[in-house]
């Protein structure tokens, strides 16, 4: 499943990578912007609880794609079984 690359790395891994440079690059530009101490701690707290939201939705939408492939799989396996014990009895 998914790809991997020559090196062993996989779509999750490129993926973290760059939304890790996009992280850090908003921080340096946010930690540079020319503005108070007050406005840039606000910024970051806004953008901080911006991506607490984010992750809460993204962690929401893991767990339910992996409780479909759980639910998915056991039904393959169900079906599977019942199909052996129907050629075993026949």
């Amino acid at each position: 499943m998914g790809w991997t690359t020559n090196d062993g790395f996989t779509a999750g891994h490129v993926l973290l990578a760059v939304a890790g440079g996009a992280a850090l690059g908003v921080a340096i530009g946010v930690l540079v912007a020319p503005q108070s101490g007050a406005q840039t701690r606000a910024d970051i707290l806004r953008r901080a609880t911006a991506a607490k939201k984010q992750a809460r939705r993204l962690e929401h939408d893991v767990v339910d794609a992996l409780e479909d492939t759980r639910d998915a799989v056991a039904h393959s396996v169900a079906e599977g079984m019942a199909g052996l014990k129907r050629q075993v009895h026949a």
